[in-house]
């Protein structure tokens, strides 16, 4: 099946008050119809950035090489006037918190409204019939009421139904989520993902997934893709990474989770894996393993070059950028 997005050696350069910061370093990753497609790793990583790449959203000066397809139309190069087609229309993007996207200024109603008006040109009763169908299908109760609340009038969680209602109205081929249900309490975090997953069993839609919770992944996601130091250090099959992830940072990651092989007793507590020190922030093109510092199987050999992504393993499609590529048992199969 072809891929809706195909996103081939993506790097950004963004500028601070200190210099320039290598932000994603030569991403390359696919997400096809129907398919979840998880972008996971710490804070800093380049999840975030690698996300807004996709639609051309970072600041003016930041410089982006590399490829970005969607549905095979080039991104990176199309007009102001043709990206606005995309945005919103092919791909349409839930941010983390609600309440920097939604104006506050208008009703929800509006607001779907006017996504239905650019991108499926519906107006009056036929818009507003079509905003009420959105609401339902992401589970608002009471749509009549809330069609005319504002957004300070919404819970959080019912805020960013409102954004994936939003996102849906103009029938996208693709649908990012950036760190969706990071703001919300467990049990909204479930009910959330459960209208992810109703919603791509229905619209047969691509999904990415930006996020750093692992419990997330494994309940929606079809592959993962995980990210260091705006890299990608391994991808696999969500069931075959979970099982026994090579590169040492996601080993690292999964190492942190409660249930997790390798967290230990000690003293009659349970204490979880860590991995010590930090992302670091890079600001030249980098001649070693980026991992290496914080690496317990760093040789010689780590420090001196940077290793590549290669095929590992009897599935082809699990890749790992790590000279010394060991399975590790984490969770339980």
């Amino acid at each position: 099946m072809p891929a809706v997005l195909e996103v081939d050696d993506l790097q950004v350069r963004l500028f601070d008050r200190t210099g320039p910061v290598l932000a994603v370093r030569g991403i390359s990753l696919s997400v096809r119809r129907g398919e979840v497609v998880a972008l996971v790793g710490e804070s800093g990583c380049g999840k975030s950035v690698t996300a807004l790449s996709l639609l051309r959203l970072l600041p003016g000066d930041a410089q982006v090489t590399g490829s970005v397809r969607v549905d095979g139309r080039e991104v990176l190069e199309l007009s102001p006037a043709q990206l606005r087609t995309i945005r919103g229309g092919e791909v349409a993007m839930v941010f983390q918190e609600p309440m920097t996207s939604l104006n506050p200024a208008f009703s929800v109603g509006n607001q779907i409204a006017e996504v239905l008006r650019l991108h499926q040109g519906l107006r009056g009763a036929q818009a507003r019939a079509r905003a009420l169908e959105l609401l339902r299908m992401v589970g608002i109760g009471d749509p009549e009421k809330r069609l005319r609340s504002f957004p300070h009038e919404l819970s959080g969680g019912m805020r960013q139904r409102v954004m994936i209602a939003m996102a849906l109205a103009g029938e996208p081929k693709l649908l990012v989520l950036d760190e969706p249900t990071t703001a919300l309490d467990v049990t909204t975090q479930a009910q959330i993902l459960d209208i992810v997953r109703d919603l791509r069993s229905r619209t047969g839609m691509a999904i990415l997934l930006i996020t750093h919770d692992l419990g997330v992944v494994a309940d929606i996601a079809d592959r993962i893709v995980v990210m260091y130091a705006g890299a990608k250090v391994e991808e696999a099959d969500v069931y075959d990474l979970f099982r026994a992830p090579r590169h040492p940072y996601a080993a690292g990651l999964l190492g942190a989770l409660p249930g997790s092989a390798v967290a230990r007793r000690e003293a009659g507590r349970l204490r979880l894996a860590e991995i010590p020190g930090m992302v670091p922030v890079l600001r030249a093109p980098l001649e070693s393993c980026a991992f290496a510092p914080r690496c317990q199987r760093a040789t010689d050999q780590c420090r001196e070059q940077p290793p590549l992504l290669t095929p590992c393993g009897p599935a082809d499609d699990h890749a790992v950028a790590c000279f010394h590529p060991e399975p590790v048992a984490t969770v339980p199969a």
